[in-house]
């Protein structure tokens, strides 16, 4: 069958995954985007993608661990984990971060919201700092998100850590 196909290709494939790193990095560069230390393995009946590092113009995300729940992303014809955690990081917005979670039922399609409502379990720690044109705000955060038959669980957390004067040198 298709899926005994697919399930007998990735689990030899998930091993070459660390030579893809360069075309992928060919690929996210357009976006200011880079992978480091990418390696996976099997679980189950899903691959696990490991990426030590991503860096963006925006700062950077360390030990990202992405369980891709394979059948429920077949079935539902999109990108769906079953796990997806960041350890720590640190990324800078600007005040535009409202256009990312624009939350409206009349919004246009957006894979990352989407990746987001129909994953199983999120889990993301950084630090965040909020930038204006007076201040940098700094906090750190945790979000937990778990989506079960029960339905959609969030828990965000976050410590203020310090305001610092981006008039001052």
């Amino acid at each position: 069958s298709f899926i005994a196909i697919l399930q007998l290709t990735g689990r030899v494939g998930i091993h070459f995954i660390a030579q893809l790193e360069t075309p992928i990095n060919e690929l996210l560069e357009e976006n200011g985007i880079e992978i480091r230390k990418l390696s996976g393995y099997w679980q189950r009946a899903n691959p696990v993608v490991n990426i030590g590092q991503v860096v963006t113009s925006s700062g950077h995300l360390s030990d990202v661990i992405l369980e891709i729940d394979l059948l429920e992303s077949l079935a539902r014809n999109r990108f769906v984990a079953r796990n997806f955690s960041i350890d720590s990081g640190y990324l800078e917005f600007d005040s535009g971060i409202e256009e990312l979670f624009n939350f409206s039922k009349n919004r246009p399609p957006n894979p990352f919201l989407d990746f987001f409502y129909f994953s199983d379990k999120l889990e993301v720690k950084s630090e965040v700092s909020l930038v204006s044109s007076q201040k940098k705000s700094n906090y750190s955060i945790r979000y937990i998100a778990v989506n079960g038959s029960e339905g959609h669980h969030h828990q965000l957390a976050a410590k203020f850590l310090y305001v610092s004067d981006r008039n001052r040198q």
